[in-house]
């Protein structure tokens, strides 16, 4: 995360860099714990299940390309709670989406228990889309698909 922060315009960035700073500093450690070592506060189980193994350094790496493709202008992140809410559906599509489904299921009810139930769906994650240009809610991927 911190070269993804030296690489943008500190004064311009500023809000977003000290919100996901912070954010990611409350989430990634123990996401990255609970994954490859299984471990979760005092609670200690088995490991995650890749479909692909992965590094600590590669679900980084792939957490910080996509919140990069996703933050067009520093002005569309000012609000903390769509920092996290961004963060989160990173999370799911760099960390969650490599794992195998069993793990999937894990991984969200750790995730969720980081969150503390703020503003997240009721269905799975995996499941959502979040609205970062316009309606900033999170969506079900269904309503997102057309009929064809």
């Amino acid at each position: 995360m911190s070269k993804w922060t030296k690489d943008k315009n500190k004064d311009q960035y500023e809000i977003l860099i000290e919100n996901l700073v912070e954010k990611f500093n409350n989430y990634v450690p123990p996401l990255v714990n609970f994954i490859l070592d299984g471990q979760y506060e005092e609670e200690i189980t088995k490991p995650l299940d890749f479909v692909v193994v992965r590094t600590d350094l590669n679900l980084v790496t792939q957490l910080c390309k996509l919140i990069d493709s996703l933050v067009k202008t520093p002005e569309s992140y000012q609000d903390p709670d769509q920092i996290e809410h961004m963060l989160v559906f990173c999370l799911v599509w760099s960390f969650g989406i490599s794992l195998k489904t069993e793990s999937r299921v894990r991984f969200e009810e750790i995730l969720r228990r980081i969150n503390g139930g703020r503003g997240l769906p009721s269905t799975n994650l995996f499941d959502n889309f979040y609205d970062f240009n316009k309606t900033k809610v999170w969506i079900p991927w269904e309503k997102m698909v057309l009929n064809y």
